[in-house]
């Protein structure tokens, strides 16, 4: 089995950003809808991890998309091209088994649900968000979310070879980090924003603290690589004047 870390949130809410899949090698034959596997990205080194909602085994192919994203954005992936089965979750050290029968009874309705696009975050985005994106463009919304961030609280996790950080606004889940030492002197973070806290006040804070824990757990000095290009883009060139020669963002331009 191998484990691979969710980066994206095309499986909102059903597999969170950081996620922990734990994978395992599955047969064509043995693939069914509502699985989740991963794939080779075509024309790409990288692989996807989407849900299946049909399998040709005719044509020798299956159709996969993220549960988070519509039904015309689908895929048709070939069978050799399919590498594993998500068997496990590990979210926060707890293990979800996905081989239990219940949940493989639920898979199989989230995939009849995603199919017609009615997956809770797509319901939300198509009937809920224009109201909520209306008042979040008020000045009374923004100041309110502004001094929110007064009350911001942040918890850190260790682990054996990692370390956890989470970031909660008024004890809501705003942002998480995954802090890994790579080298003597290199420390790997990777960091997920939730949507509406996506602004270049949290994201400072953010940084800041991120960089506070690793100074006090891994020591001074270190280099910090962020593995996130929308952390970069919400700071600029923030993050180079607040920490020149510490922080990175080598992957993106």
């Amino acid at each position: 089995m191998t484990t691979r870390i969710i980066k994206g949130e095309s499986m909102l809410p059903f597999l969170r950003p950081l996620d922990e899949c734990v994978c395992e090698r599955i047969e064509p034959s043995q693939i069914t809808s509502g699985d989740i596997v991963t794939f080779k990205i075509p024309q790409s080194d990288e692989l996807g991890v989407h849900r299946v909602l049909s399998v040709d085994r005719k044509e020798r192919h299956i159709t996969v998309k993220g549960d988070n994203l519509p039904y015309s954005s689908r895929d048709i992936v070939s069978f050799s091209d399919v590498n594993e089965k998500v068997a496990a979750v590990r979210r926060d050290g707890v293990i979800i088994d996905l081989r239990e029968f219940p949940r493989r009874y639920s898979a199989s309705l989230i995939a009849f649900f995603s199919r017609a696009d009615l997956t809770p975050l797509l319901f939300k985005r198509r009937f809920i968000d224009p109201f909520l994106l209306a008042a979040s463009k008020s000045s009374l919304f923004k100041s309110f979310r502004k001094l929110s961030y007064d009350k911001l609280v942040f918890s850190a996790i260790v682990e054996e070879r990692r370390l956890r950080l989470y970031a909660f606004v008024r004890r809501t889940l705003s942002a998480r980090a995954i802090i890994e030492e790579k080298g003597p002197e290199i420390i790997k973070v990777t960091t997920y924003i939730r949507y509406r806290d996506r602004n270049p006040y949290f994201a400072e804070r953010f940084l800041s603290k991120v960089v506070e824990i690793v100074d006090k757990e891994y020591g001074p000095g270190k280099k910090i690589v962020f593995d996130d290009p929308e952390l970069k883009l919400l700071l600029r060139q923030k993050a180079y004047s607040l920490y020149p020669e510490k922080v990175f963002f080598p992957s993106y331009p």
